[in-house]
């Protein structure tokens, strides 16, 4: 329930009455923040100490939180950390946080201070690395802070190993919706040297084929939203999605329905666009597994997994 998330995105907030800046986050369905005096309680605690020396450095640097945007700091399982500061002013500093020890990387940018999100508008000051390499099971996989990974990893695991049962015997696997290649790369090895990644975003694209080079695989990285790269769907492949929450594109259902994979494994992140795709597929396949998990303690949020054999 606590310390597992290996991503926090905090805010800052200055206390009017003594100009103290301070580390919060919004509640829930309202513009309001709350501020954390104590870190937070869900993040592995490398992220917390990283992130208050941070929030150190910019209090004693004078910047209030009008200035001060966002801070995302992000570790792996060797408790190493970096981080990316995003304040609204393109200013400089006089003094810059040590990277050292576990604190790996840090990078400023400059954010649009009219876009709500952490938008990276222009590299101001990089320090160290902005990336780190997390072990899972016998592979490694590296990530930047700002591209997607998975942020509970015993969680996922747990996923990863209930799909390499299904997989394993796969002699082609095509993962679509790839990230950095966590689940296709995971798989490679065992009985299937034919894995093709697909991706639509460019950083984590990239990362993919660093991950490739770094694991000594052979797969196949394609830079392409998954509903223009059908073309590598064959009956003979086992399909693999892990679609965001809309689902998967209805040319990619129709696709999978005329072309009739042997097999279509579903990780999704939305139950309900998840039920929604397999009433489509219903006419062609049948479910032969599915699983919950929780990935995320004390919140609505779940993600499944169905295992599909086409009838």
């Amino acid at each position: 329930d606590y310390g597992y998330r290996n991503k926090i995105e905090f805010s800052f907030w200055t206390e009017p009455s003594n100009a103290k800046l301070s580390l919060a986050f919004f509640d829930r369905g309202t513009h309001r923040l709350v501020t954390l005096p104590n870190g937070c309680a869900l993040a592995q605690p490398e992220i917390n100490i990283t992130a208050e020396v941070i929030r150190a450095w910019l209090e004693a640097e004078g910047v209030h939180g009008r200035i001060a945007k966002s801070l995302i700091v992000r570790s792996n399982e060797k408790g190493e950390t970096i981080a990316a500061v995003f304040i609204k002013q393109a200013i400089a500093f006089k003094k810059y946080p040590e990277v050292s020890g576990l604190f790996k990387g840090l990078q400023i940018y400059y954010s649009n201070p009219l876009s709500p999100a952490s938008t990276p508008d222009k590299l101001l000051y990089s320090d160290g690395q902005d990336f780190l390499i997390a072990k899972m099971h016998d592979k490694q996989f590296k990530f930047g802070v700002l591209s997607f990974f998975q942020v509970n990893i015993p969680v996922f695991l747990e996923a990863l190993s209930d799909i390499k049962i299904y997989a394993l015997g796969s002699k082609k696997i095509i993962d679509y919706y790839a990230g950095v290649g966590a689940i296709g790369l995971s798989l490679e090895g065992r009985g299937c040297e034919d894995v093709t990644l697909v991706e639509i975003n460019s950083e984590a694209h990239e990362y993919t084929k660093e991950n490739i080079k770094l694991n000594n695989s052979q797969a196949l990285a394609i830079l392409s939203p998954s509903e223009q790269a059908l073309d590598y769907i064959t009956p003979d492949a086992t399909v693999i999605v892990d679609p965001p929450r809309a689902g998967l594109h209805p040319k990619f259902v129709e696709k999978i329905i005329a072309v009739n994979p042997e097999k279509l494994i579903y990780l999704s992140c939305d139950i309900a666009t998840q039920a929604r795709d397999f009433s489509r597929l219903s006419s062609a396949y049948k479910i032969i597994f599915h699983r919950l998990y929780n990935f995320f303690p004390r919140t609505p949020h779940v993600e499944a997994l169905v295992v599909l054999d086409r009838k």
